[in-house]
């Protein structure tokens, strides 16, 4: 099902998510690709470490400790859809989360699993 929503003035997602171009790049020429690649592998590292299959590197939580919840807000992923709901009140956000929980979790919207 074709769908689109406004999460705010300025931003616009629509389903499903269509390619429409793919541009090959050396990361050695972009900054931007490098400093994807190291915050990927941080992102992996933490994860590995948090769920104990990896030990050692960096410790996640010292790693968060570093920032504040309003900084993070976006980079980590919430399944609690009653939090985002009222977090996003007032915009089309909560029936984008409706839309989610449909279609990319097993979960509905009103957080039962199905």
């Amino acid at each position: 099902m074709e769908i689109e929503f406004r999460p705010t003035e300025i931003a616009a997602m629509r389903f499903p998510l269509k390619l429409t171009q793919v541009t090959q790049i050396d990361s050695k020429t972009s900054p931007a690709v490098q400093v994807a690649d190291v915050m990927i592998g941080a992102a992996i590292e933490a994860a590995n470490n948090m769920t104990g299959l990896r030990v050692g590197g960096l410790n996640p939580e010292e790693v968060m400790a570093l920032y504040s919840g309003n900084q993070i807000i976006h980079m980590v992923p919430s399944v609690d859809f009653e939090e985002q709901k009222r977090f996003r009140k007032g915009t089309q956000s909560s029936e984008m989360i409706d839309y989610f929980a449909e279609n990319f979790s097993d979960h509905d919207a009103s957080g039962k699993v199905g």
